[in-house]
């Protein structure tokens, strides 16, 4: 199970438009990249006009970009290790490929140096500057889990969430079947881009969603946001 972070329903909300925003913003640069990348190997191949299209600048920055969006993949799906992998290998090879052939191809073999500098500088002030932010981050933002007499107090709070069988439960009821199977499609999209998913059965024109404790029987704060994210759906 994903974990959330403490977010009222508009942060929430917030978060979820800010992860589409970089979803977009990651095939935008996909795209950009790979047109640019067909079509400078156009040009050069049939000897066409490249209008600039191979200056170093334009070349150094479609490479971070194309480079930027893998890893953005990468980010996104470091939890499911087959993808992360792909994504790993596709980044390495392609900054293999542009590195190592392309650049000095086209800039002459003096640019060798920068290109096998570069990752371990990245490398190096990445990883430190990763490392600290989790540190920060693990101090000032760790919620502590709730037990399950603490979780039924606060879910007095919550109209119609309920403690049923250690499951913090409530049962949506609608006109019709679409109009169940409308919440129920965007209560699945809320639970993927917080990557935090509770059980949801549908039947007719009830839903039903619950949210199951931890192995050691603890639940985290962040499904009480997540409950009243689901709340404002309706």
């Amino acid at each position: 199970m994903g974990k959330l972070e403490s977010f009222p329903p508009w942060r929430l909300a917030c978060k979820i438009r800010y992860d589409m925003f970089l979803l977009n913003l990651k095939e935008f640069f996909l795209i950009i990249s790979v047109l640019y990348f067909y079509g400078l190997a156009f040009g050069m191949q049939f000897k066409q006009p490249l209008y600039g299209m191979d200056s170093p600048a334009i070349f150094l920055t479609i490479c971070a970009i194309y480079l930027i969006a893998i890893a953005m993949e990468m980010s996104v799906t470091w939890w499911q290790s087959r993808r992360f992998m792909v994504w790993a290998a596709l980044w390495l090879l392609s900054y293999a490929v542009m590195g190592l052939y392309v650049a000095p191809t086209i800039f002459g073999p003096e640019i060798l140096v920068y290109v096998l500098l570069e990752p371990l500088i990245t490398v190096f002030i990445g990883g430190f500057v990763f490392g600290y932010s989790r540190l920060l981050a693990s101090l000032f933002f760790k919620t502590r889990e709730l037990e399950a007499a603490e979780l039924e107090k606060a879910s007095a709070r919550l109209p119609g969430w309920s403690l049923e069988k250690k499951k913090l439960t409530k049962r949506y009821s609608f006109s019709d079947f679409d109009e169940a199977l409308n919440f129920f499609n965007r209560a699945v999209k809320v639970a993927n881009h917080a990557r935090f998913y509770p059980q949801m059965v549908l039947k007719a024109e009830h839903m039903t969603i619950m949210f199951v404790p931890s192995r050691n029987g603890t639940y985290s704060k962040s499904i009480l946001n997540l409950a009243r994210h689901f709340d404002a759906l309706v």
